[in-house]
């Protein structure tokens, strides 16, 4: 019987010692459809096997949840969220030697806001990009057409309930204060009063306001709105609609910069604990690849950080792009990268009574 017991008990050390060398496979926490199988390709194709993933429809979510204890090896918000991220302990810093494709990513999306701290850590790796402005039906609203592209479309009283706009406060107000002048990401409180005085004009304006682009896109097609707020994946989505003919444009006003936010990778405090570090690494570096960046352009119309990208991309695909893929760098520096407003709590808080019409 103590034969027959050892060997049972050695049975059960060896199955559990097999299985211990058995690695977990890494986990990103990302956005909806973040997840998809060409940006995790690259990490299947190196591991003969699929990471974990998991996603979110917002950041405030995400940042809910992980402080309250749910953790993956990746995550990945826009760069707007990385500095409370990191003030509460949820990432750690890169280390970029790690990554096949930094050196892919142009200079000013590596050295944009987010990426380093002051000490020159790196907490950031930007993945896509995409941008904010108006789009705008030339048939319906023609005075707006090419080098008449102005903002000010939002607020003329002929189209005074024909209007769409985002109900984010991180797209609105940015865009509302850049327009007169005011630089939302150093805003005095004046300055603030003034820009709330065109956000309830923006109000009265507008025939809807929401965060739901699919509804923005509608109201486009449908001819209910000449002019809307919106990322530039909607204005592909219109010119890739074959039942809507109307011409539209996506606003670059002449003496106005628009905004380019940047999502990306960001890695977790807790990466390397149960799972190799490496595999981490991997799994940034599967979302920066080429097929990647490739899927980006071909079938979400935004930029791929790794510019390697546009040189597979389509032709069909890349007139659609809005950035000048010839010189990604110069195009980007005439636009004006997303940052986290001060008081965004407060700035929050005001602009919803302003939309309830109670401010």
């Amino acid at each position: 019987m103590k034969i027959i017991r050892d060997i049972f008990i050695s049975i059960l050390f060896l199955s559990g010692f097999s299985l211990s060398l058995k690695a977990e496979e890494a986990h990103l926490y990302t956005w909806v459809d973040q997840d998809d199988v060409p940006f995790i390709q690259y990490y299947i194709d190196k591991y003969g096997a699929e990471p974990k993933t998991s996603v979110f429809e917002d950041e405030d979510e995400a940042f809910a949840k992980l402080r309250a204890g749910y953790s993956a090896d990746v995550y990945g918000p826009c760069s707007y969220e990385i500095p409370r991220w990191r003030d509460a302990g949820l990432i750690q810093p890169i280390d970029v030697s790690k990554l096949e494709h930094w050196q892919k990513i142009p200079a000013s999306l590596r050295n944009m806001p987010g990426v380093y701290d002051d000490k020159g850590q790196v907490w950031f790796i930007p993945h896509l990009f995409g941008n904010t402005s108006v789009i705008v039906n030339t048939k319906l609203a023609p005075e707006y057409a090419g080098e008449n592209n102005s903002w000010d479309i939002l607020w003329d009283p002929k189209y005074k309930g024909r209007i769409g706009v985002l109900a984010g406060a991180v797209d609105t107000i940015p865009l509302v204060a850049a327009h007169i002048g005011v630089n939302a990401y150093n805003m005095s409180d004046d300055e603030w009063e003034k820009v709330k005085v065109k956000l309830r004009e923006l109000v009265v304006q507008a025939r809807l306001i929401t965060n739901v682009t699919g509804e923005l896109e509608s109201a486009m097609a449908q001819g209910e709105v000449v002019a809307v707020e919106a990322w530039n994946d909607s204005y592909n989505n219109l010119i890739w609609d074959e039942e809507f003919t109307d011409t539209v444009e996506y606003m670059q006003p002449k003496n106005q910069k628009i905004f380019s936010w940047v999502c990306g990778f960001a890695l977790s405090s807790v990466a390397g604990k149960d799972t190799p570090i490496e595999k981490a690494y991997a799994l940034i570096d599967s979302g920066l690849s080429v097929g990647a960046a490739q899927f980006l352009i071909e079938d979400w119309g935004y930029a791929p950080a790794n510019a390697d990208g546009f040189g597979v991309a389509s032709e069909e695909a890349l007139e659609l792009m809005i950035v000048d893929t010839s010189d990604v760098d110069a195009w980007l520096a005439n636009t004006i990268f997303q940052e986290v407003m001060p008081n965004l709590d407060k700035i929050v808080e005001e602009w919803e009574l302003i939309r309830a019409g109670v401010d």
